[in-house]
């Protein structure tokens, strides 16, 4: 096997690894109900567009524009919101 194999390999490996451990650790997480501070953000994520979510902050506490933006996304595939999604993308 030469040597960039391997490498890639071993990469692929250390990947599996982690996401194996990350499954363990907060896979139980996605069966959730959603919690109080979910339904704080969702009026805002279902009220702005995507390029506006990235304009303002309308005084939010946590301003996540990232996770907004993704929650608006699936919002509009799903036409609502689905906790095991969310959850999985937080």
């Amino acid at each position: 096997m030469n040597s960039r194999l391997r490498q890639t390999f071993y990469w692929f490996l250390f990947t599996a690894f982690c996401a194996g451990l990350t499954w363990l650790v907060y896979g139980a997480s996605l069966q959730l109900p959603f919690f109080f501070d979910d339904f704080v953000h969702y009026p805002f994520v279902e009220a702005n567009n995507v390029a506006r979510i990235w304009l303002t902050t309308d005084e939010l506490a946590y301003y996540r524009p990232l996770n907004f933006t993704l929650w608006r996304i699936t919002y509009e595939l799903f036409l609502a919101h689905d906790p095991f999604v969310d959850h999985a993308i937080n």
